[in-house]
């Protein structure tokens, strides 16, 4: 505090230390809201310090954190999802549509295929290792690349699965219930997971190099995808609800444009790269 009278300053005190000239109020007062002051102004000098700290922090960290909660959340529902449609398949007609994870069981038992074709091929056309590997190159490779078997097998199979929820939806649109395509995926998806299952089993035999009984899997289960679990579903469709049209002639319609469908889509291949690649894998 400072004395108005002679200009002293001095820290505390009713009297000036140089003159005695007793101090007034307002200058106890001031120093008080100083003091106040100082204090405020190095509380809000901590908090901005703590706030350039924590946004120094590494963003990505933060990010990585929350992208690892959305597939931990993820993966627990899909997990229930799962096992209660292995359980019953048809549950979907009658309960609510869930198209996200009807396209992850599409996305995984794609991925789960194309990994085990090209396991498969890669398997089949490893060089002869007979006699302990002595006559063997390691450094040769036979036929053509797993990740372009895994590539091709992949575009394939996505092609497939195309053809047939769009046929199954087309055809339910004039004959049968009024699904919409995201519904119609939802109902196709749902039925995947018993061949998801059958594909895992696959996949897993082929990696052990059990070829005969997994590639047996494997064709069983893309045979579900592609050829009995659509027959099920355009059937099961076709008669809850029927317009214009006996379900069986509904149902031969599905099996005469599906084959149709096919046979075009397999006269493309022959005359792609994809073709030139199953030349090559037959000749060696």
């Amino acid at each position: 505090m400072k004395c108005t009278n002679c200009g002293f300053e001095q820290q505390e005190g009713k009297f000036c230390g140089q003159c005695g000239a007793p101090l007034s109020v307002g200058d106890q007062e001031a120093v008080k809201v100083d003091a106040t002051n100082e204090s405020t102004s190095q509380g809000h000098g901590e908090q901005a310090a703590g706030a350039e700290a924590s946004q120094s922090a590494p963003v990505s960290d933060v990010k990585d954190n929350e992208v690892l909660d959305k597939v931990k959340q993820v993966t627990k529902t899909y997990g229930t999802y799962y096992v209660k449609y292995l359980k019953r398949p048809s549950r979907i007609f009658s309960e609510k549509v869930d198209f996200k994870h009807g396209l992850i069981s599409m996305a995984i038992i794609v991925i789960l295929m194309a990994l085990s074709v090209a396991l498969l091929i890669r398997n089949f056309m490893q060089p002869y290792e007979g006699f302990g590997g002595m006559f063997s190159d390691s450094s040769y490779n036979v036929g053509p690349s797993f990740f372009a078997m895994f590539g091709y097998a992949l575009v394939f199979l996505v092609i497939c699965m195309a053809i047939i929820v769009f046929l199954i939806y087309v055809v339910n649109q004039f004959f049968g219930t009024a699904y919409t395509f995201k519904e119609m995926s939802s109902v196709y998806g749902a039925h995947l997971v018993p061949a998801i299952t059958v594909t895992g089993v696959a996949f897993i035999l082929i990696l052990l190099k059990s070829n005969t009984f997994g590639s047996y899997l494997l064709f069983t289960g893309f045979g579900l995808v592609v050829w009995l679990f659509p027959l099920y579903l355009i059937s099961s469709l076709l008669s809850r609800r029927t317009r214009n049209i006996d379900p069986l002639y509904g149902y031969l319609i599905y099996i005469v444009l599906t084959a149709i469908a096919f046979i075009i889509f397999a006269l493309i291949l022959v005359d792609s790269t994809f073709g030139r690649i199953l030349d090559q894998i037959g000749y060696y």
